[in-house]
């Protein structure tokens, strides 16, 4: 009987280390294609702007994501995403509704959340900040230039 109950918690902590993972490779297999990063650097003006519109403040460094993490953001006692997640975030939302509009709701929101943790994980902090500042733009922030 104690052999059974170690074997079951055995089975259920695996299945809880490795269904994140499965599920982050299953929303970037829905993606037709990923995104390249930006060839041009924007200005630290611009840099400003785009981590003040994430309400972040200090040094900005985008730290790269796991399943877990962002899960953590995701759902974190605030109840928003932290700063670096919501920036990776906005690159990816951009990049999906300009690729793969037509997903469905639930596929397209785990290719979403896959995507932002690929992107912290492959892109450095300048590439996701420039990515980021075009896609605030094509959506119509508006950006005043100081």
């Amino acid at each position: 009987m104690l052999r059974r109950i170690g074997l079951c918690f055995i089975g259920l902590m695996a299945v809880t280390f490795i269904l994140p993972w499965v599920a982050y490779w299953v929303g970037l297999s829905r993606i037709s294609q990923l995104p390249l990063p930006p060839s041009h650097v924007i200005t630290a003006e611009q840099r400003e702007w785009v981590w003040g519109l994430a309400r972040g403040s200090g040094v900005h460094v985008t730290e790269p994501m796991t399943p877990f993490s962002y899960l953590h953001a995701l759902f974190s006692s605030q109840g928003t995403m932290d700063r670096d997640a919501r920036v990776v975030g906005w690159v990816a939302s951009d990049h999906l509704t300009h690729q793969d509009a037509v997903q469905p709701m639930f596929w397209w929101h785990l290719s979403s959340a896959s995507l932002t943790i690929w992107l912290s994980r492959n892109w450095t902090d300048q590439q996701i900040t420039t990515a980021a500042f075009a896609a605030l733009q094509r959506r119509g922030e508006a950006y005043d230039g100081g």
